[in-house]
């Protein structure tokens, strides 16, 4: 947003150290120079010409600058005794590095000279045509001496602001003025214009048929004169990036910059009807804007019609049926408030921009709508001679009013470190035209600040006004700072040990299409976007699996097929929110190309590195079989601690994966709270090894006969693992024989051969007790 030093000296005295003070306090300044940075410029009075007398095009003149008279030698055919003249003297630099100074012209001395606007620098499409082949003049009585910039309104500095989303108030120089009047604990008095209306009355009528349209008002003029735009006006607009256009178009551009209100002019001869019917579209229909380019709408844009005709698009643009000509005599002009979320959509879908979309997308303030309207209406009266119909015509629905906020005074000084009295923070917030209830401990941020909504908001709204320089810098290391937690110090273990093992972590959307949500994982109810930016991101995902495969498919669509990834993140449900590891393998991996080898990626091969996690965070675990449709019937299964599900293992289902694609999901939260590091000595004392067979059930599991063996010998068992499978011949149909190899140990002495027998035998006694085993010999 670009701020001209002459507008914002309608509302407020301009300080001079206006550059710093927008930077400490209000926001970044991006831009800060003058309109026209030209020196020794002055208001001349021409006393005397005469031809020159060795050049017929060339005219000598005496022109009073003010402290003395001048010989000036110039070429302009215009040129003539009497005019009130722009001067550069000597010294003075103008565009183009063309610097003023002494010379002689054909033998005659020259001291000065007497400009054209081009020469200012002003573009030669924005000079008044009868200006455009020669010097410019004043049409009226000037000062002599004195700077023509500033009789131009052309003088003063241009300040552009680097804004955030947020601050749609300092989208004019009113906003900007009012915030700037808060800093220097000023009050801003907006000025009257007095409106000359006629005898004749206004007859329009309004009717608002919009839900998405708050209020909408309008007035009528008869007797336009469609002209150009006065030199200051065009510069300024042309600086702003809009070319001028006419005197009316040019108002409301110029009253958009000045009070961040849009407005739109009709020609009430097309427009063709008295009554104005603002409604929302219903169905799809093609219209064509103001620049000529035709727009197809389909539903729920805001419609402003004549009854019949639509004659603009609410909140984006005019349409060409309606627009001011050179021939226009009588205008309609509207002022109204359009819902933000209809305006930004609509502009989505039709891909149209403007200033004037950009204001209602981030909401403009409704205060001040009709103090717009009417400085339109006097400049309507004093640049086009209009005139001006009785009263205006409106309809309001409603206004957008800001919340409450409950606010804690001590917070506020703990928040930001500093000790402001309560007697300060109140006058803060009333310099910000804040309203305040002492008793509640509430205040509403004006209408102008919506986006004021939280005690946030208000929190840095008086840090910023009682200045970031007043807070005291000081280190946020404390003596009582331990560093990472023990959490952070897990997950830093966990992605060094993945990535040395060769793994590449990636970050995926969080955000999915609603029925992929549950596709791997459920862990409570969907969350959903209220306002989604497309249907593929419209819910909140419950698994990072979905990322991981959505990364898989893109690097294989690239002809990139060996594919090992991991993600740590969070996944979301109603009221919770889960930290977990995810990690995707398929393809090959540690090839050797010298070699023609490499390891073909299996279930043991992430099981193995499922081992090492658990190894790495300490934690005991189990895999239990599990059914989840998206994973391979039979290379599946949940991982188990404490007796609760902390994540699941596979291969995803070949229907739905034509290559091998191996996954795990872990919930790390679980697993570190179930961190407990235990110390035990090591034994001094051998190990012994035996093996044990034993024939069972086919359906029985080897998990369940571990658990048996673990519960039976309790201390003095070091280690347990199967080691063979086998239902071949010699073995009873339906049965299987499994081998276990047993390591025993005491802490106290050496086993001796007796007592591990003793130990064997209690074990053989409570399988075939359990699961009537049959002891192979």
């Amino acid at each position: 947003m670009k701020l001209y030093e002459n507008i914002l000296k309608q509302f407020i005295d301009v300080p001079k150290d206006i550059y710093e003070l927008t930077n400490s306090y209000i926001t970044e300044v991006e831009d800060f120079k003058k309109l026209f940075d030209i020196n020794n410029l002055v208001i001349g009075y021409v006393s005397e010409l005469v031809k020159h007398p060795d050049a017929d095009t060339l005219s000598v003149t005496k022109v009073n600058v003010g402290h003395e008279v001048k010989q000036i030698v110039c070429g302009a055919p215009n040129v003539a005794k009497g005019q009130y003249v722009i001067v550069a003297l000597e010294g003075a630099v103008l565009p183009g590095d063309f610097k003023i100074k002494k010379s002689k012209i054909r033998g005659v001395e020259s001291f000065g000279m007497i400009c054209s606007l081009s020469e200012l620098g002003i573009e030669k499409d924005l000079i008044p045509e009868k200006y455009s082949s020669g010097i410019y003049y004043f049409d009226t009585e000037k000062k002599v001496g004195t700077n023509p910039l500033s009789e131009l309104m052309l003088d003063g500095f241009i300040l552009e602001l680097s804004l955030t989303p947020n601050r749609n108030d300092l989208l004019s120089h009113y906003g900007y003025a009012r915030d700037l009047a808060a800093v220097l604990n000023k009050k801003i008095e907006l000025k009257e214009y007095k409106i000359n209306e006629i005898t004749k009355k206004n007859e329009l009528s309004v009717k608002i048929e919009s839900k998405n349209t708050n209020s909408y008002y309008a007035r009528y003029f008869s007797d336009v004169k469609i002209q150009e735009s006065p030199l200051w006006l065009k510069v300024y607009l042309k600086e702003m990036g809009v070319n001028p256009v006419n005197n009316i178009v040019d108002i409301t551009n110029y009253i958009l910059y000045t009070y961040g209100i849009p407005m739109h002019a009709f020609d009430a001869n097309k427009f063709n009807s008295k009554t104005i019917v603002v409604k929302d579209n219903d169905k799809k229909q093609t219209v064509k804007t103001l620049d000529g380019n035709d727009i197809e709408i389909t539903s729920g844009e805001i419609l402003i019609t004549n009854g019949k005709d639509i004659m603009a698009l609410g909140g984006i643009m005019g349409l060409d049926n309606s627009k001011i000509s050179e021939n226009t005599s009588e205008i309609i002009l509207e002022v109204a408030s359009f819902s933000r979320e209809t305006t930004r959509a609509t502009s989505k879908k039709t891909n149209l921009t403007s200033d004037s979309q950009l204001r209602f997308e981030r909401g403009i303030d409704e205060a001040i709508m009709l103090q717009a309207l009417n400085h339109a209406t006097y400049l309507f009266e004093t640049l086009a001679s209009a005139k001006t119909h009785q009263g205006i015509s409106s309809e309001v629905l409603k206004q957008n009013e800001n919340p409450f906020i409950k606010i804690d005074l001590n917070k506020i000084n703990e928040m930001i470190g500093t000790n402001i009295e309560d007697k300060m923070i109140y006058d803060i917030l009333d310099r910000l035209n804040f309203e305040v209830n002492k008793k509640t401990l509430e205040v509403k941020a004006p209408s102008y600040r919506s986006d004021i909504l939280i005690f946030a908001d208000v929190l840095e709204e008086v840090l910023r006004i009682y200045g970031l320089d007043n807070v005291k810098m000081e280190s946020l290391i404390t003596t009582s700072s331990k560093g990472l937690t023990d959490s952070q110090k897990m997950v830093r273990k966990l992605r060094h040990y993945l990535s040395d093992f060769g793994l590449n972590e990636v970050i995926t959307y969080s955000l999915l299409k609603e029925e992929n949500v549950n596709k791997y994982n459920t862990i409570g109810d969907v969350v959903k976007v209220i306002k989604p930016i497309s249907n593929d991101r419209r819910v909140i995902r419950q698994s990072l699996i979905n990322g991981l495969v959505d990364a898989m498919h893109y690097n294989q669509n690239r002809m990139n097929n060996n594919v090992n990834l991991f993600e740590i993140g969070n996944v979301y449900a109603k009221d919770l929110e889960k930290r977990k590891l995810a990690i995707l393998l398929t393809g090959d991996v540690r090839e050797n190309p010298w070699k023609k080898t490499s390891t073909k990626i299996d279930f043991y091969y992430l099981s193995g590195i499922l081992a090492n996690i658990m190894t790495l965070t300490n934690v005991l675990y189990e895999l239990e079989e599990s059914n989840n449709p998206m994973f391979h019937p039979h290379q599946q299964a949940n991982i188990i601690v404490d007796k609760k599900v902390v994540g699941i293992i596979g291969k995803l289902h070949p229907k739905h994966e034509a290559t091998d694609t191996f996954v795990l999901e872990l919930d790390l939260g679980l697993l570190i709270n179930n961190n407990k590091f235990k110390y035990k000595m090591i034994s001094k004392y051998p190990n012994v090894e035996r093996d044990i067979a034993i024939v069972v059930e086919k359906d029985l599991k080897a998990n369940n006969i571990i658990k048996v063996i673990e519960q039976t010998l309790r201390k003095n068992l070091v280690k347990v693992e199967l080691f063979d499978i086998y239902d071949g011949k010699g073995i009873k149909e339906g049965f299987k024989s499994l081998a276990f190899n047993i390591v025993f140990n005491d802490d106290s002495k050496t086993l001796e051969k007796e007592e591990v027998d003793k130990l064997m035998k209690k074990v053989t006694n409570r399988l075939m007790f359990e699961f009537n085993a049959e002891i192979r010999e």
